[in-house]
């Protein structure tokens, strides 16, 4: 008697049946009735017996136990989100084994149930498990390896690697703050100096090259909960914090405040009270999303401007006497 699960199966002399299992599958196995009777199990798909015992062990026979797997070997998250993660497959049931993973442009890429992503170009990457004491055949998943957008670039090298992204007229890659340029806290401001009341002058937030050539920001890298939804502005999208009460500020005719200032704008400054003290009317701007880092533009707002020539010139000489209380005095006469 042969007994699968709580599936009892009589067996006659030579018998052969076959089952229909799920991948996956791991079923407990009993022989009884069996003085030298022995079970062969095949199957065309990855399988092993586990603890066999009597007809149901490798040169046994009489009554025995074991355990039926058909094994299922996967890939855990294979979005890369660091320069160097590892990617690991796991087996249901958990069973020992060898993995070997392979690349879908060819090459063997590592072996054991986790190996490191560092070199492993994007595309599809397939793991395949051959259990210990199986019948020789393996299991496999394959599985798209994605790279995440926020530290690699289009050209499949992590951004701050690719020439490309780092140098000359295409650069897009910050390596100060190893970010995206559209997204790091960089920023530039020019104007600043001199400006009579109720005259104006101009103020520019940003650069020209402040924008991404070849960040992909629209299309989403993967799935991952963490980049559902999410998305990046093509330019670097700037904002002006401050604006100090001697100046009035325009963009376009309008208010600069809640206005996203994109790569590079020319703003219009015009003085509108008297500074009281050198630099005091300012325009402070930051990114979007870096408030905290700020650069600032300022100006004196003055009536008149003065000029070293338009100074009063005023001798002095030293006094000799110790007991002078005043140690300089002007020339008389």
């Amino acid at each position: 008697m042969l007994k699968i699960g709580d599936h009892p199966i009589p067996l006659g002399w030579r018998q052969e049946f076959s089952l229909d299992l799920p991948s996956g599958t791991s079923i407990p196995i009993v022989l009884t009735n069996a003085c030298t009777d022995t079970v062969s199990i095949t199957s065309t798909n990855c399988l092993v017996l586990t603890g066999g015992s009597g007809g149901l062990a490798a040169g046994g026979d009489g009554n025995g136990t074991a355990t039926l797997v058909l094994p299922v070997v996967t890939i855990g998250k294979a979005c890369l989100h660091e320069a160097d993660q590892m990617i690991t497959a796991s087996v249901t049931p958990p069973l020992p084994g060898t993995y070997d993973w392979i690349w879908d442009g060819g090459g063997i890429f590592g072996a054991g149930p986790a190996i490191s992503s560092a070199g492993i170009p994007p595309g599809g990457i397939t793991v395949r498990f051959r259990p210990d004491g199986g019948n020789g055949d393996y299991c496999e998943h394959t599985t798209e390896l994605n790279q995440c957008y926020r530290i690699y670039c289009p050209h499949g090298l992590l951004a701050w690697l690719c020439d490309l992204c780092t140098t000359g007229s295409t650069v897009g890659w910050c390596l100060k703050h190893n970010m995206w340029k559209c997204s790091c806290p960089c920023i530039s401001m020019n104007g600043g100096g001199m400006l009579a009341p109720g005259a104006t002058t101009g103020c520019t937030v940003g650069a020209p090259n402040d924008s991404c050539v070849h960040h992909r920001h629209e299309v989403l890298c993967c799935s991952c909960p963490e980049h559902t939804g999410l998305t990046w502005a093509e330019e670097k999208t700037n904002m002006v914090r401050h604006v100090s009460s001697h100046l009035s500020v325009h963009l376009d005719g309008g208010t600069v405040f809640g206005k996203k200032l994109l790569v590079y704008t020319f703003l219009e400054v015009k003085g509108r009270g008297l500074s009281e003290r050198f630099g005091d009317a300012m325009i402070i701007a930051s990114h979007e999303l870096h408030p905290s880092h700020t650069a600032t533009s300022s100006w004196t707002v003055a009536a008149i401007g003065l000029e070293a020539g338009d100074l009063p010139a005023r001798r002095l000489m030293a006094c000799c006497e110790p007991t002078c209380p005043e140690r300089t005095h002007s020339p008389q006469g």
